[in-house]
């Protein structure tokens, strides 16, 4: 069964993001804090404002980050403006420096030998155009101490064969390439070994060929398809010291596997 996400809504994906980011607390004047909240950087109706599980925040803090980058934050809620954008008093940036991003390439991986990767997980994301598709994953080295790692996202069209051995290219399907490579900065974000990187991944709207032959047309007139994304990497197995390709994700929609399930909603006009 097919589900499609509200605009404003971040899908919480693991558990992780539960412990990651505190619920919301509201009191007897109806205002609403946030201790650590992920936030996307954008301008709606020509105001700069970020993209929050709360809805659009803006004020003076947020309009000094910058475009189109994700910080974690923390924040109080006031009312909404007459474009539904929430002014925010007692703002605060946690990350400092926006959390690393690295847009997806369409191509081949490289055969390079990357980072030793122990754990790789999504934390959240949106279904819809909500973030601009940028997806917050957190990470884990075989390393002792954190990397200077970029986390590297491909869509490989010749190689769309899942851990079944199925070519999916034709079923709304999308696996995603995962790299962890060297870099030339520290990666921002640490919690001891875990680290945090975006993937923006909103070029496969513009180059991936969604399927709109099931759908039906909703009240504003168009179609929408939920195309599955699963991410394939090296997981570094430190028992054996070898690395064995493990896909992130199920194409089960039901959930009868215990896996999360990972999709894109796209939308034929």
């Amino acid at each position: 069964m097919q589900r499609i996400m509200k605009k404003n809504v971040l899908v919480t994906a693991c558990l992780a993001a539960v412990m990651l980011l505190a619920s919301c607390v509201k009191n007897e004047d109806y205002t609403v804090t946030r201790e650590r909240d992920f936030a996307y950087v954008t301008t709606v109706n020509d105001i700069k404002c970020a993209a929050t599980s709360n809805g659009y925040i803006t004020g003076p803090e947020v309009k000094t980050l910058e475009q189109y980058q994700c910080y974690f934050v923390s924040y109080e809620l006031g009312g909404a403006d007459q474009n539904q954008i929430y002014n925010t008093t007692l703002f605060s940036n946690l990350s400092t420096t926006p959390i690393p991003q690295t847009a997806i390439k369409i191509m081949t991986p490289p055969a390079t030998t990357p980072v030793a990767t122990t754990e790789l997980n999504v934390v959240l994301f949106s279904a819809t155009g909500y973030v601009d598709d940028r997806w917050l994953f957190t990470y884990t080295t075989a390393e002792e101490t954190a990397l200077n790692t970029v986390v590297n996202f491909y869509y490989d069209a010749d190689n769309q064969i899942d851990k079944e051995g199925n070519d999916v290219t034709h079923e709304n399907k999308i696996i995603i390439d995962v790299q962890l490579v060297e870099g030339q900065e520290a990666a921002e974000g640490a919690t001891d070994k875990a680290l945090y990187a975006v993937g923006s991944l909103e070029q496969l709207r513009a180059i991936y060929p969604a399927d709109f032959s099931a759908s039906t047309s909703y009240s504003d007139g168009k179609k929408r398809a939920n195309v599955l994304v699963q991410f394939r990497f090296k997981k570094h197995n430190v028992s054996t010291n070898e690395d064995e390709t493990t896909y992130l994700g199920t194409w089960d929609m039901d959930g009868f596997s215990g896996e999360k399930v990972y999709y894109m909603t796209f939308v034929k006009n």
